[in-house]
């Protein structure tokens, strides 16, 4: 009988590269404003590190006329043996998004806690990912 062992995923986690704000009016839940959500992740293989691999997210969150929110992360994810690409993209596909994620809604639901009156704290839905993420170059231009 044969047993196959499945590599372990290790999160290394998040980093914020980059927060851009801006508010043209103030903004309470109470108002029942409609909210955007835009997510768009990119997933690197370094060539040089073939247990790692990193996804940059490019997250835009606005309330047209009320506010515009828009950030980048990136997180760090290790395997703990070397993996074809192929396998690496799977881990991507199946696992990083949303392990990376709440990491990125928490920090919103803070940085909108902390914008003073004006402004409630935001707190974004859980979010399904499905679908391929995209692959990039072998590695991420950090801002």
């Amino acid at each position: 009988m044969e047993i196959n062992t499945q590599s372990s995923l290790k999160f290394l986690g998040v980093n914020i590269l980059s927060v851009q704000f801006h508010s043209q009016k103030p903004f309470h839940h109470g108002e029942k404003i409609p909210v955007s959500l835009e997510i768009d992740p990119t997933a690197f293989f370094p060539s040089l590190r073939p247990n790692d691999f990193t996804i940059l997210m490019d997250v835009k969150v606005e309330a047209a006329g009320f506010f515009e929110l828009h950030l980048v992360a990136s997180s760090e994810f290790e395997t703990d043996e070397t993996l074809e690409e192929e396998t690496r993209k799977n881990f991507v596909n199946a696992n990083a998004l949303a392990i990376m994620f709440p990491y990125i809604r928490a920090f919103i639901a803070s940085f909108t806690a902390n914008l003073g009156d004006r402004f409630d704290s935001l707190s974004l839905p859980p979010q399904s990912f499905h679908g391929e993420v995209p692959v990039g170059e072998d590695e991420p231009v950090e801002n």
